[in-house]
């Protein structure tokens, strides 16, 4: 018991006269501003890229004389699909904004851990269902 008080006093008398902690957030948001970056440009490619796949869908749909209920119906959920998927990438980079860590640092974790539990359930649930 006598060695745990004296690691209390211990740490009561560190005294610092600078908080580490400031120094560190100015490295984290650089860091959370690149990683932003990178989503942004990879949106960007992605969204180039579904450009040209609907495109070629396009093209496809122009070309085909026999059009029956399969070929509408697979043309269509392709195109909602995209879409949605689209939708689902950009959502992240308007609306998730990663916020100033002048603010309430509660409300700046929180606002963290939810970016990371959207990014998580993209990453775990939707993009395995959308390339089986």
């Amino acid at each position: 018991m006598d060695k745990f008080l004296n690691l209390v006093n211990d740490w009561s008398s560190i005294k610092s006269e600078t908080t580490p902690i400031l120094n560190d957030a100015g490295s984290l948001m650089k860091k959370l501003k690149k990683i932003q970056v990178k989503i942004v440009f990879s949106n960007l490619l992605m969204s180039i890229a579904f450009a040209i796949v609907f495109t070629v869908l396009g093209w496809v749909w122009s070309t085909n004389t026999d059009r029956g209920p399969f070929f509408y119906g697979s043309i269509a959920s392709m195109f909602a699909l995209l879409i949605i998927t689209m939708a689902f990438s950009w959502y992240q980079v308007l609306f998730w904004r990663s916020p100033d860590m002048g603010q309430d640092m509660l409300t700046f974790s929180t606002r963290m851990a939810r970016k990371l539990k959207y990014l998580i359930w993209m990453t775990k649930i939707y993009i395995p269902f959308y390339c089986p």
